[in-house]
């Protein structure tokens, strides 16, 4: 349903335009025809601070906003609202400015809510949420229902991502220094071979180059024959944690060295 919506975004600027040059019909915006819609096929979004380096204290969330409606020779500002009590996060965990002052610029018919999440103690022990909803306003309607409201969840919790227990024989427990290293290895545009349908289950994205947030993810062991390009990149791995002593930390913070099997 959300792609009819950016389907319709497209065809009402083509007959804006044309309509334009004919009788000059939309000399004026039309308020009654502008309607506003966030555009994602997703109903939340997860981030966890985790996936990233000490360093990143803060991060933005990146939420495309879309209208149906004829583009303005002026700015039109959007409203976004909090649902608080379908949130959970503290004033401390975000920039509640992030939802003020949004606008569809000049000539726009598209812009981007950016959240700005920050790194807090407390998100290294349990996730929070943020749950935001279109409101409209004297400049634009609401589109479609299921594309008005989006929840954000977000923590500092490194949690094994879905395709793990599918290459656990290979990687063996899930630590942060092993995830973090085959992010490093397996890299997106590293290898240009696909996630294919067929005997596999579902992945994230079939039919595109795997990398490593793109793995095969099956419900019985993965052969090392059935992606010989991703076994590559296994052994490179294997061969860094053979040269190099990196011990992952356990739950009751005792250490364990990482070994890596590639057969």
């Amino acid at each position: 349903m959300k792609n009819i919506f950016i389907l319709l975004i497209c065809l009402t600027i083509s007959f804006a335009f044309s309509s334009c040059d004919s009788e000059n019909e939309f000399t004026e915006f039309n308020t009654s025809t502008a309607y506003i819609n966030l555009v994602t096929e997703l109903d939340s979004i997860e981030f966890s601070f985790a996936e990233e380096v000490d360093e990143v204290q803060s991060y933005i969330i990146k939420i495309p906003v879309a209208i149906a409606g004829v583009p303005a020779d002026i700015d039109r500002e959007y409203k976004v609202e909090l649902i608080e009590d379908e949130s959970t996060a503290a004033t401390s965990d975000w920039n509640a400015s992030s939802i003020e002052n949004l606008v569809i610029k000049q000539g726009a018919v598209y812009d981007t809510l950016r959240i700005k999440l920050n790194r807090t103690e407390e998100l290294k022990e349990e996730v929070r949420s943020l749950t935001f909803r279109l409101v409209s306003n004297e400049n634009f309607g609401l589109g479609q229902d299921d594309a008005l409201q989006i929840k954000v969840k977000f923590s500092d919790i490194l949690l094994p991502p879905i395709w793990w227990n599918s290459w656990e024989r290979y990687f063996g427990t899930f630590y942060k220094e092993t995830y973090f290293k085959w992010k490093e290895i397996y890299y997106e545009g590293a290898d240009p071979n696909y996630v294919y349908a067929g005997w596999m289950e579902a992945s994230e994205d079939i039919n595109k180059p795997m990398y490593w947030n793109n793995m095969p993810v099956a419900s019985f062991p993965i052969q090392p024959y059935y992606y010989p390009s991703t076994m590559v990149f296994v052994t490179q791995m294997k061969i860094f944690f053979d040269e190099n002593e990196v011990y992952g930390t356990n739950p009751d913070g005792s250490k364990t060295r990482i070994k890596i099997i590639n057969t």
